[in-house]
């Protein structure tokens, strides 16, 4: 069994800068990306091309790793004004978000400590603009990572009278290894597990709609069968 957490880092960053948007977009079920290519180009999701998908995909996942126009530009193979206009038509539509990442960056930028919903705190290292993408990166990837650990202490506790066990995890995804004939019960436990997960890092998760589609599962003979 894979469990994904599904587009948690994009979650969590919803869940830090409480932008109505990005909270509308898992509320209501959206495909992510296709909804902020809608928002951004001012069209209905239906009529978001592949390309203005993937223009909108490259700038979320960028903003998590503290990416700058330059290197959209360098991703994309755009010009660098041509990454810079799609950078800001992209973050219009969710000031809070927005605000959220440049307050990130200053506190970076003068050498504050991040810290962590579970108290954690890391310092940050680096000229002013290392630290500053980090000082992004960091409070972001590392909520997500403390989600997953919280949940996966939560499927021990649901499978340990079950033939499932928790085998290793993968990035963002839960990997279990269990009889065939738990195969149902076990994917429920393990999607009920990691939905606990997120609201005990995140409490209000459930009722802001981040509990929405948070979690994708699948089933195979071996995990090759997943992918």
């Amino acid at each position: 069994i894979g469990a994904d957490l599904s587009q948690i880092e994009i979650r969590v960053l919803a869940a830090e800068s409480k932008d109505p948007g990005l909270l509308q977009a898992f509320a209501e079920g959206h495909d992510f990306h296709a909804y902020v290519a809608s928002q951004a180009f001012g069209k209905p999701i239906d009529q978001v091309s592949y390309d203005e998908r993937n223009q909108a995909k490259a700038v979320g996942f960028g903003l998590i790793y503290g990416q700058s126009p330059r290197g959209l530009a360098a991703r994309l193979g755009i010009s660098l004004d041509e990454a810079r206009h799609l950078h800001s038509k992209v973050l219009e539509p969710f000031p809070l978000a927005r605000e959220y990442i440049r307050q990130r960056r200053a506190s970076g930028m003068r050498g504050e400590a991040v810290s962590f919903r579970t108290g954690r705190t890391r310092e940050l290292a680096g000229d002013r603009h290392q630290r500053a993408r980090c000082a992004v990166n960091y409070p972001i990837q590392g909520n997500a990572a403390d989600v997953m650990v919280a949940g996966l202490g939560r499927a021990f506790k649901h499978l340990r009278h079950t033939s499932a066990r928790p085998v290793l995890t993968v990035h963002d995804e839960l990997v279990v290894e269990c009889l065939e004939s738990d195969v149902q019960s076990a994917s429920n436990a393990v999607e009920r597990a990691l939905i606990e997960g997120m609201n005990t890092i995140y409490p209000s998760a459930e009722r802001l709609g981040l509990t929405n589609g948070l979690v994708e599962v699948k089933s195979g003979q071996t995990w090759v069968d997943l992918k």
